[in-house]
């Protein structure tokens, strides 16, 4: 076997590099040939002690360094993130603080809202060792604006019925129930105008917090953060910063910890508050 064969070998079982000391002693037990320098020309002459001392150095010290040099492009290649990583971890925070903060009209007003908040994307991004982090997410104002009326209209109903009921009957004839209704619903915005006052808020919301919403799609999206990749450290130095959005314990001059794990990138390993991604795909276009 190889040194490469039984690097990528010991990967694919413990789903990490090994350490120096594992290859050294993998190297030492003979687990994977060595390359061997190349055997002097005999030149039909009697080598001295010392001539045959110096050409045992030699070749071990080339047996080690090849060894060595091996074991640090076995680091470069396995700090590579190059690719597309998705956060389904920060996703489903994202959600649930959206749920959370919209849990009182839920309650008070029967409004299941947090159901037009969707399609929540948190994407790293790497090529030739740049990074771009980015978020995204939909808001659906028609069915917000849709929702809000339609409680209205079922708020109607129920005092008109009591109102009825309090009053000894249906003494009304469905022409006056609706200029009722219609008189209800004057002082209200029509839902065309609620749904145009949610998009605005909505825009200034996303743009103080540094991202743009589409009005067409009702997608909001933007950027976190940039860094740059040290593939032997295996760390991101942040570059850039979203200040506006968000972004916990991120600053510009941080440096960010990750490991590797065949199709997982974990981010900062070593603080216990790791963020998980997984492998999504290949990247095309500059980061």
């Amino acid at each position: 076997m190889t040194q490469e064969e039984w690097l990528k070998d010991f990967e694919n079982k413990n789903g990490r590099p090994p350490t120096q000391d594992e290859f050294s002693a993998a190297w030492s037990s003979g687990a994977f040939s060595a390359p061997t320098p190349n055997a002097p020309e005999d030149s039909g002459k009697k080598r001295s002690k010392t001539g045959l001392i110096i050409g045992i150095v030699a070749g071990l010290l080339a047996v080690i360094l090849l060894s060595v040099g091996g074991y640090t492009y076995y680091l470069y290649s396995s700090g590579d993130i190059n690719g597309t990583w998705r956060s389904s971890e920060l996703e489903k925070k994202m959600e649930k603080t959206v749920s959370d903060s919209l849990s009182t009209y839920s309650e008070d007003y029967d409004l299941s809202l947090s159901k037009y908040f969707k399609d929540a994307n948190v994407k790293m991004t790497s090529k030739n060792d740049k990074v771009l982090m980015t978020v995204s997410y939909t808001v659906d104002a028609e069915g917000i604006s849709k929702a809000v009326y339609k409680f209205l209209d079922d708020q109607f109903e129920e005092q008109l019925k009591a109102y009825l009921e309090s009053s000894g009957g249906d003494s009304l004839t469905d022409q006056e129930k609706q200029a009722i209704k219609d008189a209800y619903f004057t002082n209200l915005p029509s839902q065309e105008s609620l749904q145009k006052s949610l998009e605005t808020s909505i825009k200034e919301s996303a743009e103080e917090e540094g991202l743009t919403y589409d009005t067409k799609t009702g997608k909001i999206h933007g950027e976190l953060f940039r860094g740059k990749v040290n593939r032997f450290s295996k760390t991101v130095s942040i570059t850039e910063y979203n200040k506006n959005a968000y972004v916990e314990d991120i600053n510009k001059g941080d440096v960010i910890l990750f490991e590797k794990e065949k199709d997982k990138l974990i981010l900062d390993a070593e603080k216990g508050d790791d963020i998980t991604f997984e492998k999504a795909g290949s990247v095309n276009a500059d980061v």
